[in-house]
């Protein structure tokens, strides 16, 4: 794996805490074993989230909690949500895309991400078949069932949750096959399943 020179803390992971509980802890430690053994050879000596504490003024509401990491070293942060509602996206075609790792040099993505025209973020597809937007993954709806794209660009927890109870069916979209579809939804570790506004499937812009 080449890993970036641009930061001290090539890897990280974005965790929710909310009212003062950390969500989905089990789900982020194991995102993270994988990627620190794929990057380090070997199994990390601590867990993620083995010196993390969440300060007082971060117990209310939902706060968006950052572990970044390296092999040795970790640094953690904790700040505000702004919760910004996503309901246009620009379909974006990029097939030699690797983001399989939670990387946090986003410089590709962010070029792809200035493609967006009017639209409120992209939806990255790789020869045609739809992987994920810039900062989430993408839930489709045809009324009846929820899909997700079987190869996404990163498989979030959020998403992992989902398809583990269930609540999510993986499958090969192509961009050709949205119309299939009656409207789609984002989530990711800050954006939960349940609260996340459908929007029609007319709104991601081919």
């Amino acid at each position: 794996m080449s890993l970036s020179k641009k930061s001290t803390y090539p890897f990280f992971e974005t965790i929710c805490v909310l009212e003062g509980k950390i969500q989905h802890p089990q789900a982020h430690e194991l995102r993270y074993e994988k990627t620190y053994r794929a990057a380090f050879g070997k199994t990390p000596a601590s867990s993620l989230l083995h010196q993390v504490v969440v300060p007082e003024k971060f117990k209310t509401g939902r706060v968006k909690l950052k572990v970044a990491y390296n092999e040795n070293e970790q640094s953690v942060s904790f700040s505000a949500y702004p919760y910004r509602p996503i309901q246009t996206l620009q379909c974006v075609e990029a097939p030699g895309m690797d983001y399989s790792f939670k990387f946090s040099d986003r410089s590709k993505i962010n070029l792809l991400f200035e493609q967006r025209g009017d639209c409120d973020d992209i939806l990255i597809t790789k020869k045609g078949v739809i992987t994920d937007t810039s900062y989430a993954n993408i839930c489709l709806t045809d009324g009846e069932k929820w899909f997700t794209p079987e190869r996404p660009l990163l498989e979030g927890t959020a998403r992992h949750t989902l398809i583990r109870t269930k609540q999510l069916v993986e499958k090969e979209i192509h961009v050709n096959q949205l119309n299939d579809f009656r409207g789609f939804k984002l989530i990711n570790a800050m954006r939960s399943f349940s609260e996340e506004i459908e929007f029609p499937i007319n709104q991601i812009i081919r």
